[in-house]
């Protein structure tokens, strides 16, 4: 565990690949009614790039490594992770925590990013089993946060906005509420130094 509170935990294996990610306890379940489906926002806004890094930037940095950049959201948790070639573990952890350390918070990204969402969460509604799912948490779990869909609802994905965004890191994005996690050619002692 690092002085912050953040978990640590590696697998070493004699894959030629490796992958690093950053693993949040964040999702729906964590949210306020005020914040229903920040997570998800959140999820996709990271890939617009960070403060340092444009994300034409990032697409360079990523296909410079060779790297698989992917991510996921559900209720309980959200992941960011990397694939690359193990040699290249400490430039992929570099690469997440510049994107969640500074995010591009930008009108444009957030916009851009509340498109996706609202498209994402319309194509949601065709998906019986996404439907299904969502009501039966609504139902098995009412009056408590696990109800809630981890898209949120399209009246907060219209109205968030940089504040919400910046909460919504606040509230998830803390030592304690993260494990750094790789497996493949990776040596335990090679994660604290990223």
């Amino acid at each position: 565990m690092l002085d912050n509170g953040i978990r640590v935990a590696t697998e070493k294996t004699s894959s030629p690949t490796a992958t690093i990610g950053v693993w949040v306890e964040g999702g729906s379940r964590y949210e306020s009614a005020e914040l229903n489906g920040i997570a998800n926002f959140i999820e996709r806004l990271l890939f617009k790039g960070s403060k340092t890094r444009s994300k034409k930037q990032l697409e360079k940095d990523v296909y410079g490594l060779g790297a698989v950049l992917n991510s996921y959201n559900d209720r309980e948790s959200s992941g960011f992770y990397a694939t690359v070639a193990p040699g290249d573990v400490s430039k992929a952890s570099e690469l997440l925590a510049d994107l969640i350390q500074n995010p591009a918070l930008s009108s444009e990204n957030i916009e851009e990013t509340r498109n996706e969402v609202l498209k994402e969460l319309e194509e949601s509604q065709s998906n019986h089993e996404q439907v299904v799912m969502d009501y039966l948490h609504s139902v098995a779990f009412q009056n408590t946060s696990l109800a809630q869909s981890k898209f949120g609802s399209t009246e907060n994905i219209q109205r968030f906005t940089k504040d919400h965004i910046e909460q919504g890191l606040d509230l998830f994005f803390k030592g304690p509420r993260m494990v750094i996690a790789a497996s493949g050619n990776v040596e335990h002692d090679q994660m604290y130094v990223c």
